[in-house]
């Protein structure tokens, strides 16, 4: 039996696009989707109201879209790296 526990609270908001498009790469992913989901991610763009005033937007470099049916997958590609690691270190309890 394997039990493992992770605390990923806001952790789909500090996804690094960077890192997130370089593992889309490394797991085999066809450049022409990555490029896709780069242009996507490079539109992202956000603003902050407080009260009545609107901020400019600005560019958000990090997080999966919230809502989207690609995010989850995306999200578990990325954290992945973080599972290979844990495996590779030959830590923990075992039988």
């Amino acid at each position: 039996m394997y039990a493992a526990t992770l605390d990923v609270k806001k952790a789909f908001d500090n996804v690094n696009h960077f890192k997130m498009f370089s593992t889309l790469l490394d797991a085999g992913i066809p450049l022409s989707v990555v490029d896709v989901v780069c242009n996507w991610y490079s539109k992202l763009f956000a603003a902050v109201r407080w009260n009545s005033c609107l901020s400019l937007p600005f560019s958000v470099g990090s997080g999966v879209r919230q809502g989207s049916s690609l995010s989850p997958a995306l999200f578990s590609l990325y954290i992945n790296i973080i599972i290979v690691l844990l495996k590779s270190c030959d830590c923990g309890c075992y039988t």
